[in-house]
């Protein structure tokens, strides 16, 4: 069975996974958003990338998986592609894909998808595809909706990982579905789709949506200026809250900008979005001024907390 696009002219090709690229599987579930996206276990134990790559060699021999690597044109890793669960008998099968941090905004993902889908449907005889994404991953959703992919549903409860149950969305394709249009492959997708507007291919659209309006939102990011216990008097510059950093500013002065912004969005470099099914949205009108506030506040995890989504859809694909 050849690997998708191997041999090819494009800049990502897909090649056999196998031990050769152990490290570098291993390097990329180091990454904490793919732990968290993934059903991999969190921390991965030792050997893990090992014994993962050697299960997938396993069901090449038997026809009931296939896992690739993929690569640029200098041979570069950028992620992996995988077909984690092939019932031939049925004709169907379920696809999957990781894109290393450092590749991440460049159309990977959504390239070592199309690569999937055409070899399952060319090499496989696939007659369906099924795509299982955790309900929180948004920017993997467009990815599924750029390669024609149709939204089913949400299955409930449907992973459990460290004792926590998630929840995931069922996306699928089918090879009589018509091949994914121009527009299908620019336009926002799933239930947080904040607006009907085509995206256009070299517009950068940047998007912060209060998706679950939590009671005590206000409350705790106020809580979380205060003065952590037995801590001095911060200098300009310090985050507490970090031993040691180079950011350039405190995490205090991203929270009370977060605060302001959202009472005066437009002095503070947001549009309101009107007519948004979510609790509130706003269109980021001054990019590199707001994503650096934004960018801080989704790394340590405040946003998500909030109950905000920070969407870019030109740079945050997974």
């Amino acid at each position: 069975m050849s690997a998708p696009g191997a041999g090819g002219d494009g800049d990502v090709r897909l090649v056999t996974l196998d031990q050769r690229w152990v490290g570098d599987v291993e390097a990329m579930l180091a990454d904490p958003d793919v732990l968290r996206f993934t059903r991999i276990p969190e921390p991965p134990p030792d050997g893990f990338a090992a014994r993962w790559i050697a299960a997938y060699a396993a069901g090449r021999e038997d026809g009931t998986r296939e896992g690739f690597a993929a690569v640029d044109r200098d041979g570069r890793f950028l992620g992996i592609g995988l077909a984690p669960e092939i019932d031939r008998a049925a004709a169907e099968l379920e696809l999957g894909y990781i894109v290393t941090r450092s590749a991440r905004g460049r159309g990977v993902a959504t390239r070592i998808l199309e690569l999937l889908t055409a070899w399952a449907f060319d090499e496989v005889g696939a007659q369906r595809i099924a795509l299982i994404i955790d309900t929180g991953n948004h920017a993997s959703d467009r990815v599924a909706e750029r390669c024609g992919y149709q939204r089913e549903g949400v299955m409930r409860s449907i992973h459990v990982k460290a004792g926590t149950r998630a929840d995931a969305t069922l996306w699928s394709r089918l090879a009589t579905d018509p091949p994914p249009t121009e527009a299908s492959s620019r336009t926002p997708a799933g239930p947080r789709a904040l607006s009907d507007r085509t995206i256009g291919v070299d517009h950068r659209v940047m998007l912060l949506e209060l998706v679950q309006e939590k009671p005590s939102w206000r409350e705790a990011l106020a809580a979380a200026l205060t003065l952590p216990e037995g801590m001095d008097e911060r200098r300009e510059g310090q985050d507490p809250w970090i031993p040691s950093t180079d950011r350039p500013r405190r995490i205090s002065d991203d929270l009370a900008w977060l605060r302001n912004a959202v009472d005066e969005p437009e002095a503070h470099g947001l549009r309101m979005i009107e007519g948004s099914a979510a609790a509130g949205a706003w269109e980021i009108i001054d990019g590199s001024r707001v994503t650096e506030h934004l960018g801080r506040l989704e790394a340590r995890g405040v946003l998500e907390a909030a109950g905000f989504l920070f969407h870019d859809d030109q740079f945050d694909e997974l």
